[in-house]
C-alpha cells in the first residue's frame, strides 16, 4: 500500500457518487490531488434545473505510522492519514425572468446537499468500497472498487471530530461575471494496515 494508492481509493470510491443509485448532488468530478487546471466545458457543464456543479479534489496533509504486532518485520503497522476533500462548487447566477421569482440565497442548496451527500457516502461504509465483504450484506458481496483497492482502506471517517467541515465566504468570480464560487474542506482521517 502506499499514498497513491489511499489516494486514489478515495478518489474512486467518492466517484462512485457521482450518477449510480444514489448520485450525490451537483458533484461531477473527483481529482485524486489538486489539479493544474481544470477544464469548464468538461466538468461544469452545468443543468438547466439548478445551475450549479461542484469538482472535488482530495489533499492528503499527513500520514503517520504506528507498530501494531510483533516481530518487526513480519507484524503490521497501522498507517493513518489525514485527508481533506476541497470542494469548488459553482453556481450560476440567474440573469432572466427566473431570477425574480428566486431570494437570493437558493444558491447554497446545491452545496448543503454536496456536502451532506459526500458525508452520507462515507458515513455508509467505513472501508470505502475497498472490504471484501461489505458489513451485514446477505448475500455476501464486495465493496464496489474492491476489483480495484482490494482492503486499501481499513477504516475512514470514524475518528471523533472527523467530516469536520471548513469554508471559506462564497464570492462572485472575478474572471466569469454572473458566477457564484464557494470553496470548502472536508477533513476526516483514514486508516490502512500494512505488514511490515
Amino acid at each position: 500500500m502506499s499514498l497513491t494508492t489511499m489516494r486514489g481509493a478515495i478518489a474512486a470510491y467518492l466517484q462512485t457518487g457521482i450518477g449510480g443509485q444514489n448520485p450525490i448532488p451537483t458533484l461531477q468530478q473527483v481529482y485524486r490531488a489538486m489539479p493544474t487546471w481544470i477544464d469548464p466545458k468538461r466538468w461544469w457543464q452545468v443543468p438547466q434545473d439548478f445551475p450549479a456543479g461542484t469538482v472535488a479534489f482530495l489533499h492528503i496533509a499527513k500520514r503517520a505510522e504506528d507498530r501494531d504486532s510483533l516481530p518487526a518485520i513480519d507484524g503490521s503497522k497501522m498507517i493513518a492519514y489525514t485527508v481533506t476533500i476541497v470542494l469548488i462548487y459553482k453556481y450560476i447566477v440567474p440573469t432572466d425572468s427566473q431570477a425574480t421569482a428566486l431570494e437570493g440565497d437558493e444558491w447554497v442548496d446545491g452545496l448543503d446537499e454536496c456536502v451532506e451527500g459526500i458525508c452520507a457516502l462515507i458515513r455508509a461504509d467505513p472501508n470505502l468500497g475497498t472490504a471484501p465483504v461489505l458489513l451485514f450484506s446477505d448475500p455476501e458481496v464486495p465493496g464496489v472498487i474492491y476489483d480495484r483497492f482490494p482492503g486499501a482502506v481499513w477504516q475512514a471517517g470514524q475518528d471523533p471530530g472527523d467530516l469536520q467541515l471548513t469554508a471559506d465566504l462564497p464570492a462572485l468570480d472575478e474572471d466569469t461575471p454572473g458566477e457564484l464560487l464557494a470553496f470548502q474542506m472536508l477533513d476526516f482521517h483514514a486508516y490502512e494496515v500494512i505488514t511490515a
